[in-house]
């Protein structure tokens, strides 16, 4: 029997059986991966220890694994710092970071440097709650591409950046299109896809520049392409099913 103890995020939880959770954690160690929380539904003890179990909210968990039990069960959790105090338009943006994890890794890898990236764009979300508000959609979009373009890379899907898909370097007087495996295409009419649809060879310039840890501030005028590329990027692996919390955010911009 083994015991382990790790520091770890949640990313998603649902009800199991009459009184317990199944949720899936994200860790350094572990990367994303179930357990079982017990006695978390039902009278106020459970709701204060359910309470522990919200996102943005790092836990130390406990358990032991046995062969007999594929799925571990949480001896014990305890908060392991201060959360992070996500509110509004910035709580959304942290529950969509959430959700391309828990749908986008595969479990039980090790994931140190995402789970830092990760850790470092909560704060960057929570920081920017302090900015003037004008301020704010800006330094908020910059955190959400730029953990998409780290988490990208960390799945083995990054861009290249420096040369089209003809391997001929990125001009700045040219447009791009992108597809994902191939990369970025000169723009043409006869590709049938719009001109307005297209990324500035500046840009791609700007962005190859710009990439860095945090903060990443690319030009404002480069970041609609850059949503635009980086969701193309990450469509194949997404699959059909829409992204919720883009639906959230989506609302609370209107």
């Amino acid at each position: 029997m083994q015991h382990f103890e790790q520091v770890a995020w949640v990313l998603h939880s649902r009800p199991y059986r009459e009184t317990s959770a199944l949720v899936t954690f994200f860790s350094a160690e572990q990367g994303k991966f179930n357990a079982i929380a017990r006695s978390v539904r039902g009278g106020k003890k459970a709701q204060g220890k359910a309470a522990l179990l919200q996102p943005f909210r790092p836990l130390q968990l406990r358990w032991q694994a046995r062969v007999t039990q594929p799925l571990p069960t949480l001896s014990a959790f305890e908060s392991a710092g201060s959360h992070f105090p996500l509110q509004g338009q910035t709580a959304v943006c942290g529950l969509y970071i959430n959700e391309l994890l828990y749908r986008l890794l595969y479990p039980g890898l090790a994931q140190e440097a995402l789970f830092q990236d990760y850790t470092q764009v909560l704060w960057a979300l929570t920081k920017l709650q302090l900015q003037p508000i004008e301020q704010q959609s800006y330094t908020q979009a910059c955190a959400l591409r730029w953990f998409e373009w780290h988490l990208l890379d960390t799945l083995g899907h990054g861009i290249e950046w420096s040369q089209d898909a003809h391997g001929q370097a990125i001009a700045d007087e040219l447009d791009y299109v992108y597809q994902p495996h191939t990369g970025f295409w000169p723009w043409h009419p006869a590709l049938g896809i719009p001109q307005t649809q297209a990324i500035s060879g500046r840009c791609v310039q700007q962005l190859a520049a710009a990439r860095q840890p945090w903060p990443f501030c690319p030009p404002a005028f480069c970041l609609k392409s850059l949503r635009q590329l980086l969701s193309q990027a990450l469509a194949p692996h997404l699959g059909s099913q829409p992204i919720q919390a883009r639906k959230l955010l989506l609302k609370s911009l209107k």
